[in-house]
């Protein structure tokens, strides 16, 4: 059965997800039951689905010629012409796009940007994210691609620059409340501050984390790279950075309003969605890595910890479950931290500020 076949509509989250896996499908294979069920979904549900799923299954659609030429064969063996399929999906996509459009607009000054933070280790394919062309709707602010422009030859050596820049190009975005997309190691202090400071101003904050399983895997990633004419990162940056980027994703989690965590360890094949992570839900695969697991429990723990009210309580304690199902992590261990994590954001500037070399201390998480 083809994923997202065979599953009734369910509450909005449900549709989501099921609309995720569909495109994720799409993605990697050529089966004309696939494309048969985005279509059905984007027609039925367009207005329930998360703009991000709708920007990813717009830049599907952009190419009808092609897409519908991918599919031919695949919808021959079926029996059916690919054309009118791929031409109904166009056209629901276009009308979640104009009604998602409309919803935001309807009330002057009620539309609520997104910040969209692309995070993980360096060499992890946080550029693979991006171009993904799920964040179309946004200004993309790359350190990578600003360093290569100040430094062609050496984008490493003028990262710290490019940092600079990058700062100020997403504090001007931010000004004009635009859609933001900011990459980032994850592995100091700054994009979490970021974080609070799009919030403050009224951002909602999705957070897509992806990782590999090691700092050597990321070394041979990197390798590859410059053995392609990519840029280089010291073996000791990544490694350093690598600790600190997991160290810093629960309190990551805990702080954004929607978390996608992406597996990107397996060779040849497309990063895969391991965890999508909310404040009313966590949804963790089954075979989701070890480290989803533990930063899933570790940000259930930070957010019950710090809920100021029974309901908020509540809601932080259900997570939690979710997570300890997933992770084997005992529930009463979260209760118990609920005192101690009330100190847990002091806690958090006080490690980030003991973080050496000074540069990284702010997040050289504009790292590549």
């Amino acid at each position: 059965m083809s994923e997202g076949q065979g599953r009734g509509p369910g509450p909005e989250g449900n549709i989501n997800h099921t609309y995720r896996r569909t495109l994720d499908a799409i993605e990697r294979r050529t089966d004309a039951q696939d494309l048969i069920n985005l279509d059905k979904l984007t027609r039925e549900h367009g207005a329930d689905l998360q703009p991000s799923h709708i920007a990813r299954a717009d830049a599907i659609t952009a190419d009808l010629d092609q897409l519908a030429a991918r599919y031919d064969a695949a919808f021959q063996a079926a029996g059916r012409s690919a054309e009118q399929t791929v031409l109904s999906l166009r056209e629901g996509v276009e009308s979640a796009l104009i009604e998602q459009r409309r919803e935001r607009e309807a009330v002057p000054g009620q539309h609520q940007p997104t910040l969209y933070v692309v995070a993980g280790p360096n060499g992890s394919g946080k550029s693979t994210i991006t171009r993904a062309g799920a964040f179309a709707d946004a200004r993309i602010v790359d350190p990578d691609a600003i360093a290569r422009h100040l430094s062609p030859e050496d984008p490493e050596g003028a990262s710290a620059t490019a940092g600079r820049e990058a700062i100020r190009e997403r504090t001007r975005a931010m000004a004009k409340r635009e859609n933001i997309a900011i990459e980032t190691t994850l592995s100091g202090s700054s994009a979490l501050r970021f974080i609070d400071q799009a919030q403050a101003a009224g951002y909602q904050v999705e957070l897509h984390y992806i990782s590999v399983d090691s700092p050597a895997q990321s070394i041979d990633r990197i390798s590859q790279r410059v053995s392609e004419g990519g840029h280089h990162v010291p073996a000791a940056d990544v490694e350093r950075r690598f600790e600190r980027s997991r160290e810093n994703l629960p309190e990551a989690i805990a702080r954004a309003d929607r978390t996608t965590v992406y597996d990107n360890s397996s060779q040849g094949r497309a990063p895969q969605i391991a965890a999508e992570l909310t404040r009313d839900r966590y949804d963790i695969e089954p075979n989701a890595p070890a480290w989803v697991k533990d930063a899933a429990g570790k940000a259930a723990e930070l957010s019950f910890a710090r809920a100021t009210d029974q309901q908020g309580r509540d809601a932080a304690f259900e997570r939690a479950r979710e997570a300890a199902a997933a992770d084997g992590l005992d529930v009463k261990r979260i209760e118990a931290g609920q005192e101690k994590g009330r100190t847990a954001d002091e806690s958090v500037d006080r490690s980030t500020s003991k973080q050496q070399p000074g540069r990284d201390r702010n997040d050289d998480g504009f790292g590549m």
